[in-house]
């Protein structure tokens, strides 16, 4: 927990500077979700969710925030705006395929498996790594 802290408080200072690069700032989100998540506390995810929001208005034709933002939303359990941004990023250019991955992930949250099995099997198709084969588990783990 002391490195995690360390780094979330090494980013947020880079924050206050304004030295805080683009893909930092999905690492800070990601890295306040975790520790809220590691710790129980909803302070830190919505925290997680403030950061988000805020760097997509600050970068609104960077789609990186998009699929942070997604994220912090899905966690709250509001799809629909999570697939909004999934899709928003999508139009400004961001990498179909990891898309896809956050999109799977989603789908399957609101039961929509079928479409969540054909993303995992497509990504599976275009790598077999530990990304692509654990998300494909973690499907058939949740679906049983």
């Amino acid at each position: 927990m002391s490195n995690l802290d360390a780094r979330i408080e090494g980013l947020t200072s880079q924050v206050a500077r304004g030295d805080l690069a683009g893909d930092e700032w999905g690492e800070l989100v990601e890295l306040t979700a975790l520790r809220g998540h590691v710790l129980g506390r909803i302070a830190e995810a919505e925290r997680a969710a403030a950061l988000a929001e805020a760097r997509v208005g600050q970068a609104p034709h960077d789609p990186r925030p998009l699929v942070a933002r997604a994220r912090t939303a899905a966690h709250f359990h509001r799809f629909p705006a999570a697939l909004a941004d999934l899709s928003a990023a999508a139009a400004l250019g961001l990498d179909r395929q990891g898309l896809d991955e956050e999109r799977a992930a989603v789908y399957q949250a609101v039961g929509r498996y079928d479409e969540a099995l054909a993303l995992h099997r497509h990504a599976l198709s275009q790598r077999r790594d530990f990304t692509a084969l654990g998300a494909l588990g973690a499907y058939h783990d949740g679906a049983i």
